[in-house]
């Protein structure tokens, strides 16, 4: 019916006056009319340059239809006078706090007969807006439709122009909506007392229109609930499928839940968590492919204009005692980043080591700054994660992974001269592992220079003494740091004996 093929169709809407007339969503081109009884091309409708993730009439007034994008917008129509673009929306609406990011999807969209809409977020809450009709659009303005429905002529030149409405009616939480992104909002009941929607949990998670509290938690799906509807005809009859291949139906559900308060609680608490988790990594995942980008761009500046070998020399750490742990070799393909399942938790040590990896190619390049912004970030994940229930035999190796990312991140601040910030990391990573080398040489050299010479020549004398090997390359900063002992020393005993002499 459509030659759109190299795109997804994101939500099919029924026209309730005109069952041949149907809305399409989509994922690029924005939203699209079709008309069973003609075998023309469908009717285009908006056009969008963000994807089109949901649409749904409005049951009291079938004129009007409502579309939720990609940036967080939720605009309303009326397909008597709609225009080409969103600008010819009659309503908008939109969380304040989501309205600035424009970085949060719409996955589902519900409307009841009070014209209230309620709308699902993406790695957010459900919110409820009231579509103010009553109040401040006419319905019977002078318009006529022709007798199939949407797209016919039009008395009025212009739509009306409102400012986004931002503030929601109700906030529905607890629920968990990452892992997949069309997850159905629906009413349910005869006057849509109810909203219900999927999780990633697996439940279905029920909520009371007006209060917002939760009033059911159902087990739906041994993975992901993606969508329920309510049967037309009884209301309390609803389905529910997801990840399974099978769809299941509840029949009386009842008034108040059966599931155990304290168990809901715990399913709240985990989705909450393990929301936080996902968003997490999506942040890693974003930073490691801008990171991989800019690399990319060096390298073809590089290659468009050759440097000297002097000059490539100046764009590298000076010292090679600073490089980095790792030694890898430099790979682009996406595939070597950790492929997370979005079925399972995601797993911290492997988003710590993807962090630490990209860290290095980064300081190969010589891209400091950078190479320091994903050793900080590895350590935020490791400080901030729970270690209270792991064994101990995790928690070494959790802090063994740390360490050498605290030393990277001390070798980045010396190249910046960030010197406190050297001592710092560097006593983290020696914290539990006293004698190690790359610790003791570097926080040696940041009391260098500082000045505190005494604890600049403890650290690079046990530096010497556990690696004489390397004695050479500690030898000329220790002879540096004798002789300014020396001078002070000498400075001090003058000073003292002026102080003190009888005159």
């Amino acid at each position: 019916m459509d030659r759109r093929d190299s795109c997804m169709t994101m939500k099919l809407c029924s026209d309730p006056v005109h069952p041949d007339l149907f809305l399409a969503a989509f994922e690029v081109g924005g939203v699209h009319q079709y008309d069973l009884r003609s075998p023309e091309i469908d009717t285009h409708k908006i056009k969008v340059k963000t994807e089109a993730n949901a649409v749904a009439f409005h049951p009291s007034h079938p004129h009007l239809f409502s579309v939720g994008f990609g940036d967080s917008i939720v605009a309303t129509y009326d397909n008597r006078m709609v225009g080409d673009d969103r600008d010819a929306s009659i309503y908008q609406f939109a969380p304040a706090h989501l309205l600035s990011s424009r970085r949060k999807a719409i996955c589902g969209l519900s409307i009841n007969r009070k014209d209230q809409i309620v709308a699902s977020y993406l790695s957010d809450d459900i919110y409820l807006f009231d579509c103010p009709l009553n109040s401040s659009y006419s319905s019977s303005s002078s318009l006529t439709t022709d007798d199939n429905g949407g797209g016919g002529s039009t008395t009025s030149t212009s739509s009306s122009k409102y400012d986004i409405i931002t503030t929601p009616l109700q906030t529905y939480s607890g629920h968990r909506n990452v892992q997949t992104f069309l997850k159905e909002v629906a009413y349910i009941g005869r006057r849509g007392e109810y909203i219900m929607s999927g999780s990633d949990c697996g439940h279905l998670f029920i909520w009371d229109t007006r209060s917002g509290d939760i009033v059911h938690v159902l087990s739906g799906d041994r993975s992901v609930v993606n969508g329920a509807a309510a049967h037309p005809q009884f209301p309390a009859m609803i389905c529910t499928w997801g990840i399974e291949s099978t769809v299941k139906i509840w029949d009386s559900i009842g008034e108040k839940s059966t599931v155990d308060q304290q168990v809901v609680t715990n399913i709240i608490d985990r989705n909450m968590q393990r929301q936080g988790s996902m968003l997490q990594y999506a942040q890693i995942k974003t930073m490691i492919a801008n990171s991989r980008r800019k690399r990319r761009d060096l390298k073809k500046q590089q290659q468009q204009q050759p440097t000297s070998s002097s000059s490539e020399n100046s764009s590298k750490p000076a010292e090679s005692s600073s490089s980095s742990e790792d030694d890898e070799d430099d790979d682009d393909d996406e595939d070597d980043f950790y492929m997370w399942n979005p079925f399972r938790r995601p797993d911290l040590p492997a988003m710590i080591i993807s962090l630490k990896e990209e860290g290095n190619k980064l300081f190969r390049e010589g891209l400091i700054h950078e190479s320091l912004a994903m050793y900080s970030k590895a350590c935020e994940i490791g400080t901030s994660t729970n270690v209270e229930r792991m064994s101990a035999q995790s928690v070494d190796r959790f802090k063994q992974l740390i360490r050498p990312i605290l030393l990277n991140k001390a070798a980045c601040n010396l190249v910046l001269k960030e010197y406190k910030a050297v001592i710092e990391d560097s006593t983290k990573a020696l914290d539990g592992d006293p004698l190690n080398l790359k610790g003791l040489f570097r926080r040696g050299r940041a009391y260098f220079f500082i000045n505190d010479f005494d604890n600049a020549l403890v650290d690079l004398q046990k530096f010497v003494e556990n690696s004489p090997e390397e004695e050479q390359s500690a030898q000329k900063i220790i002879q540096q740091i004798q002789r300014a002992i020396a001078q002070r020393d000498k400075r001090e005993a003058s000073l003292f004996q002026r102080m003190f002499k009888k005159e």
